[in-house]
């Protein structure tokens, strides 16, 4: 299904990490399902994931760290999107074998 929150934003609209983080993955095929997306681990035990962006800072790599609040992209409409210019924002707990565990992000961005 859909895992995770669309935020309807302007393409260009900047994107900052929810918290801080190690970046895991950075996606960079703006024609791949999720379009241009980054994926950061946090010592909470969750990895946050911002899909459909415009652009992601040029300097990222993986590997880097993240503080809360620092911006990592811009809004964009990247990928299989459907409903225009958006982030899509998902939050997981990453199992290994066992797959991954979704979270309903609203609960969160409600307490920031």
């Amino acid at each position: 299904g859909h895992c995770g929150i669309d935020l309807a934003r302007k393409t260009g609209t900047p994107v900052y990490a929810a918290s801080q983080g190690t970046i895991v993955n950075i996606g960079k095929q703006r024609n791949s399902k999720a379009g241009l997306w980054v994926e950061i681990m946090h010592s909470n035990g969750f990895n946050s994931r911002y899909l459909h962006l415009d652009s992601i800072r040029s300097d990222l790599r993986e590997g880097d760290l993240l503080l809360a609040g620092e911006r990592l992209g811009n809004v964009g409409n990247t990928g299989y999107s459907s409903h225009g210019s958006h982030l899509h924002f998902e939050l997981f707990e990453d199992n290994g074998s066992a797959g991954k565990k979704y979270i309903n992000p609203t609960d969160l961005l409600s307490q920031l």
